[in-house]
């Protein structure tokens, strides 16, 4: 279990106390595993006991396995995002509740930044008279901003998005013959 990168917990249905965990547990949430091994879920999660106790109690009945995404507390008092498959496990007369959980800080960063940079993408690509196209040459599908029907007069949804169409409506134009438009 300390070979994995992943934060592993396993809990006792019948105490509802954690049994064992990982050292990358131990790790990211700063506690020592005996001070784990003394603890509950409900002191490290946002919610009840008897709202953990309805779920692993679900997962036994129907051998389910549940994914949660949620916080820990931290034994300095912060925060840490993380998703989670819980899964049961008989062991003898008991069951165990094998927790992965998976740190997801970075993909919360991550998100947060594409989400910027697409907020300040489409500022630009509003505030451009321009058409701005972009061609996916895996699928050879292009894409265009709001101001291809301002400026062909045609709705971007009629529009045959591959590039083959687009140089047939084009090469037309170039050489003297109508107006542009990539349209079936």
């Amino acid at each position: 279990m300390d070979m994995s990168d992943d934060m592993i917990l396993l809990v006792d249905r019948k105490t509802m106390r954690f049994i064992d965990v990982n050292e990358t547990v131990c790790r990211n949430l700063g506690y020592s595993r005996k001070e784990f091994l003394a603890m509950t879920p409900e002191d490290i999660l946002p919610t009840t006991r008897k709202q953990l106790e309805a779920a692993y109690d679900e997962m036994i009945a129907t051998g389910s396995t549940q994914g949660m995404r949620s916080e820990y507390r931290c034994k300095d008092g912060s925060k840490l995002p993380f998703e989670s498959r819980r899964r049961v496990m008989r062991s003898g007369d008991n069951w165990i509740i094998v927790v992965t959980a998976r740190d997801i800080r970075e993909r919360i960063a991550q998100d947060e930044a594409l989400r910027k940079s697409n907020e300040r993408f489409d500022m630009a690509v509003r505030a451009t008279n321009d058409v701005i196209w972009d061609w996916d040459l895996l699928t050879d599908e292009i894409w265009w901003n709001e101001n291809f029907t301002k400026v062909f007069g045609h709705p971007r949804e009629a529009a045959d998005r591959s590039v083959k169409s687009c140089t047939r409506a084009f090469i037309p134009t170039i050489r003297g013959g109508s107006s542009p438009a990539c349209i079936a």
